[in-house]
């Protein structure tokens, strides 16, 4: 479910965690997608064409959202989206 919501992992680990040190979100956002690039290429075998299927989009859609949106939307985006993704899970495991 993690994967299939929104990417999961550690990117938005990685993405919160610099914003809350006081990265600017559009540097965190490019952190956390060249880490994870970096790390799907280091994945099994076997999982490799899935990893493309959602990695290669998400790596050609995030870039070009970083650079066209502004810093103010990324600051209320980011943390939205976390508190979205917190409140799905707790649903999943309460349930």
């Amino acid at each position: 479910m993690n994967k299939g919501l929104g990417g999961g992992g550690y990117g938005p680990v990685i993405t919160l965690g610099s914003v809350f040190a006081g990265v600017i979100e559009k540097s965190a956002t490019g952190i956390a997608t060249l880490a994870d690039g970096f790390a799907g290429v280091g994945g099994d075998l076997t999982i490799v064409p899935s990893l493309w299927a959602g990695a290669f989009p998400a790596g050609v859609l995030a870039p070009y959202a970083v650079r066209v949106l502004p810093n103010r939307i990324w600051q209320y985006l980011i943390p939205v989206y976390a508190r979205h993704r917190r409140g799905i899970a707790l649903l999943l495991t309460c349930a």
